[in-house]
């Protein structure tokens, strides 16, 4: 995916409220929206700090192929009464055509669950599952709700810049955000 226009989505007012859980919130509007058009939305934090406590900041980036359906996500946000009047939707611009850097890649990282297939697969698991859980106490997330069961869980993600576009592009997850395999390069825009 090579995005061609963004649009900043920013929290205002309720200083008590925290970053991970309106951006979160957010998302959660989104994903099923970012779902239905697969490669056509990412999301980028610029307001991200990586301090001791790690925060995607105030501010959510939304990247899109498509303008219409980025219209149709801030639609979406408009519209829900416990974040309207949280919002500042800034207009949609167009990505530069001439950008050539710097590039930023958010990528989830993954917790693996509890749970394994048997016995053997379950220590291996556990194990990974701890080492995991240590790295990701040092990493930005975002507290979201599944629709499927109602749970609330905490997406971690791990941002790098890149100086290059690489040669393959890949395709963002149900939340715009890069898997492992596949990055997705963003704009790193002022």
């Amino acid at each position: 995916m090579r995005p061609d226009v963004y649009c900043n989505v920013e929290l205002r007012g309720r200083q008590g409220l925290p970053a991970a859980l309106f951006v979160g919130k957010a998302l959660s509007i989104l994903h099923p929206h970012f779902s239905k058009h697969s490669d056509t939305f990412a999301v980028a934090f610029p307001e991200l700090w990586k301090g001791d406590v790690p925060s995607p900041g105030k501010t959510l980036r939304l990247f899109s192929t498509d303008r219409d359906a980025l219209e149709a996500a801030l639609d979406l946000l408009e519209q829900d009464p416990h974040l309207r009047d949280l919002l500042n939707l800034q207009r949609v611009r167009k990505v530069p055509e001439a950008w050539e850097g710097p590039w930023v890649v958010h990528e989830r990282f993954r917790v693996p669950s509890r749970k394994g297939k048997d016995e053997t697969h379950q220590a291996k698991r556990l194990r990974l599952r701890a080492s995991r859980l240590a790295e990701a106490q040092r990493l930005p997330y975002l507290k979201l709700r599944s629709r499927s069961n109602g749970q609330e869980f905490s997406l971690f993600f791990q941002t790098q810049e890149v100086s290059a576009f690489p040669k393959f592009l890949g395709t963002p997850d149900g939340y715009g955000l890069s898997r492992p395999s596949a990055p997705v390069p963003l704009p790193k825009l002022e």
